[in-house]
């Protein structure tokens, strides 16, 4: 099992080996050498739509971060 992070379209996407999530007080966390991936818990929109999310998302690839929502 693999992190993958796309970056866009065309992007190549960037790999890493799975791992344990840290349990924090509002989600779990995900770290690799490269991906870090912290989920907070709580109602999150993403402005364009009217879609409700169940999580934050915070993911720093290489340095770069990016934000937005998700959850399955």
């Amino acid at each position: 099992r693999y992190l993958t992070f796309i970056a866009g379209p065309g992007q190549q996407p960037i790999l890493q080996p799975s791992v344990k999530p840290i349990i924090g007080f509002a989600g779990e966390i995900y770290q690799t050498p490269r991906i870090g991936v912290n989920i907070v818990h709580g109602a999150c929109s993403d402005g364009r739509t009217d879609r409700a999310y169940p999580d934050k998302v915070q993911v720093t690839v290489d340095g770069r971060q990016y934000a937005g929502c998700g959850g399955l």
